[in-house]
């Protein structure tokens, strides 16, 4: 383009400097010239420079018209650059892919490597688009793959690869069950009978890989492949899958595979607070947990702010309210950490073993044996949490708390006609109390499970006043009576998102300042 308009004005210089000397001759040598003729023919000669000069400047704007597009697409196919937020027009009609390439290389300073199977020319219209949504838009009309690697960008055509992509931590399957058991046999003879009553919760063997492949199968649409190359291969031992598809569909099953991976990386801290409160005779029906019915003044949260978007309250404040209705017991404070969608069992209590049944063997020389069977039966709380981490930080929790009481009760029962025959057996009594619900909270909301009621019988002695003093005997004038109360337990729960790479304590665990490495 410069050389075009450099050339132009010396043509028109030359012309300019011949006219005036030609000008210059024609007055010497035509000094009988008139005055008009000499007018006119200066008239003539102004009229032809500025027509030659009209011409020399539609020649110099006709060639300006495409070099000006194709500087402006040079500019604008600067897609490699250290700054990703800055904003690019681009306008390029039929250029060749290479070509194309080249300028893009030559433009940013970095390298680009062109698959050989890349053929065609390339028109885009963009406005005000930032180096990924280029890429990106290039991709999409043309299917090209870009890779970036460290010194060099890879454009390859749009054909069939495959690629491995890995899970880690979802190789494992998990399973467990909380069971409540009863069995009683009876024998006569050589004959024996038996009945038992059971009482159970469980959760199956979760794996994710069943779904995992059905969606990567549906994301590259193996059903309208007719020709079955691609496919989806998942080895739920390595935690690997393999897929073979078209490079398009291949980033869509990468950034599926990194969102599941993100979600798996993420952890909830679950702090738990058991308590009993042991109900006043206003409050029976169990606790008003209600604040709005108080004044919070009166229970010390005078200076206790209400969150109302998450309705959060501290746990001391909680205590002093619960307080005003009944005798507080705390039973365990546990805290623990699993991964997203895994579940966490909390137990506190003890295995108490009873007798549920004999077997009488005899021998050849008319001796008899017994076996005694033995069974574990749980006193105590269990508490399962499974959290389930949404894309806003809310936590879905799955909550199942159990809580058992074993007893002794005996039990008469007649084998027989005569009174040898009958029997006595102390065999185990549990009381249950149980519940299962499935919460939403938002990211260390206050979450409240209450409702699990239990009436309970304490026999209280009564003495005479100043009794050991006056020398009368312990149970002289002594006098029983029973009170019965009602006493409700409650649960409290914090659920807590921990990020990967973020700070987290755990004093019960034994933890303190531990990091949580991002594996992804």
């Amino acid at each position: 383009m410069r050389a075009i308009l450099v050339r132009s004005m010396m043509n028109f210089s030359r012309l300019y400097v011949l006219s005036l000397v030609w000008l210059v001759c024609l007055l010497q040598s035509c000094q009988h010239w008139s005055s008009v003729d000499m007018e006119a023919s200066l008239h003539e000669i102004k009229k032809e420079l500025a027509s030659m000069s009209k011409h020399n400047q539609e020649i110099v704007d006709n060639q300006m018209t495409i070099p000006d597009i194709v500087d402006d697409a040079l500019k604008s196919t600067s897609i490699i650059n250290s700054d990703e937020q800055k904003k690019y027009n681009i306008v390029v009609n039929n250029m060749p892919v290479d070509e194309f390439f080249s300028n893009i290389s030559r433009q940013t300073g970095r390298n680009v490597l062109l698959d050989e199977e890349i053929t065609g020319t390339i028109s885009l219209s963009l406005r005000g688009v930032t180096l990924p949504q280029i890429i990106e838009s290039i991709s999409d009309v043309y299917g090209f793959n870009f890779i970036d690697k460290e010194n060099a960008m890879l454009v390859k055509s749009s054909k069939i690869e495959t690629r491995m992509f890995t899970l880690e931590g979802i190789s494992l399957n998990r399973s467990g069950s909380s069971q409540l058991n009863v069995e009683s046999s009876n024998s006569q003879g050589e004959s024996a009978s038996s009945s038992s009553s059971s009482v159970s919760t469980s959760f199956d063997v979760t794996t994710l890989w069943d779904n995992i492949q059905q969606t990567l199968e549906a994301i590259i649409r193996t059903d309208q492949d007719d020709l079955g190359i691609k496919n989806v291969n998942v080895n739920t031992h390595t935690g690997t899958i393999v897929v073979t598809a078209l490079p398009k569909e291949m980033k869509q099953v990468e950034a599926y595979v990194k969102k599941i991976q993100t979600m798996y990386n993420k952890q909830v801290i679950i702090e738990t607070r058991i308590l009993e409160v042991q109900l006043k005779k206003e409050f029976d029906s169990g606790l008003d947990l209600n604040f709005s019915h108080f004044n919070l003044s009166d229970v010390g949260l005078k200076y206790i702010t209400k969150n109302t978007a998450t309705n959060n309250y501290t746990y001391q404040a909680f205590l002093n309210y619960i307080s005003k209705q009944g005798r507080v017991s705390v039973l365990s404070t546990p805290k623990v950490v699993t991964v997203n969608k895994q579940k966490a069992i909390i137990k506190v209590g003890t295995d108490e073993f009873y007798l549920t049944g004999t077997t009488t063997v005899a021998s050849s020389t008319d001796t008899t044996s017994s076996d005694l069977t033995l069974k574990p039966f749980f006193s105590g709380i269990s508490l399962d949490v499974t959290p389930e981490i949404q894309e806003n930080n809310d936590i879905v929790l799955h909550i199942h708390p159990f809580i058992s009481y074993v007893s002794q009760e005996s039990y008469n029962f007649t084998l027989g006609a005569t009174a040898s025959d009958n029997y006595s057996l102390r065999l185990p009594k549990s009381h249950v109390r149980e519940s299962d619900s499935i919460i939403r909270a938002h990211d260390g909301q206050f979450v409240v499970i209450g409702g699990l009621i239990e009436n309970r019988t304490e026999t209280i002695r009564h003495h005479l006043p100043f009794q050991s003093q006056l020398g009368i005997g312990d149970n002289y004038g002594d006098r029983y009576s029973d009170l019965s109360t009602n006493v409700e337990l409650v649960i409290v729960l914090i659920p807590r998102v921990v990020e990967p790479g973020m700070p987290y304590e755990i004093d019960s665990l034994g933890l303190v300042d531990q990091m949580i490495e991002d594996h992804a």
